[in-house]
């Protein structure tokens, strides 16, 4: 998914929170909504070998790590324990160091993430091996290629393997509310999915038997800018109108 005709810039889209030359487009097909102009695979280097997300956040590391735990705990239930895994996007290495236990890999292009870390990742994706799990927590929307790059990641998946994605939902019912709403473009995802574009990305790049469930990860009462309560999470995962999607997708 990248730039094309049927790309529009729209009105009734922010230009990203961090940004004064991003815009947000959307696919006038499919509906799925991309960062205009997308950042060249340079400036995409730089910006994550300088941590710029956190800087243009303006987000401690304590703050980040924080937040982090309650997602590493969620997330360490649903991935598989038997076999290889691999996590993409490893960050500051909070997930490994929860998993150390099992035969993980991680992997993080940041080198800055990589030299916070107190567990090793590697800095590319290994050119050999297999895996029975490859976990992607917040990373498929920072990747200028997405398809292309889950294609990539074929050959390194067993053929019972599961694939783990999970990413912002453009369908938050939250982004009705102009706060919320602010905060959530931004220039660091360059993609913004909902259920439909997901599931459609997946089956672009060649995967099938594709799950998708809901994730609330913050509320009003975790939240300075959510206006959702704890009493309205579960409706809202049912009906996929949370902040946050989970897909499980195999070859």
């Amino acid at each position: 998914m990248q730039f094309s005709k049927n790309y529009s810039l729209s009105s009734e889209i922010p230009i990203a929170r961090d940004s004064k030359i991003h815009f947000v487009s959307e696919c006038q097909i499919c509906s799925h909504k991309q960062l205009f102009p997308i950042p060249t695979k340079q400036e995409l280097r730089e910006f994550y070998d300088k941590d710029m997300q956190l800087k243009l956040g303006k987000f401690s590391i304590e703050q980040v790590h924080k937040q982090s735990l309650i997602d590493v705990e969620r997330r360490s239930k649903i991935v598989p324990k038997k076999g290889k895994i691999m996590d993409i996007g490893s960050g500051y290495g909070t997930f490994l160091e929860k998993m150390k236990n099992y035969d993980i890999t991680g992997v993080e292009p940041s080198i800055k993430r990589r030299q916070i870390a107190k567990v090793k990742i590697l800095k590319n994706l290994p050119k050999h091996g297999k895996f029975d799990t490859i976990c992607m927590f917040h990373v498929l929307e920072h990747l200028n290629y997405p398809i292309e790059y889950l294609s990539n990641l074929k050959p390194l998946l067993n053929k019972l393997g599961v694939l783990i994605i999970e990413v912002p939902n453009s369908d938050d019912i939250q982004l009705k509310q102009e706060k919320y709403s602010k905060q959530f473009w931004q220039m660091a995802h360059l993609h913004y999915f909902n259920p439909s574009t997901l599931r459609l990305t997946l089956k672009s790049a060649g995967f099938s038997k594709i799950k998708i469930k809901g994730v609330q990860r913050y509320t009003k009462e975790s939240s300075k800018i959510s206006f959702v309560p704890k009493s309205k999470m579960k409706q809202l995962i049912k009906n996929l109108k949370c902040d946050t999607i989970l897909a499980f997708a195999k070859l």
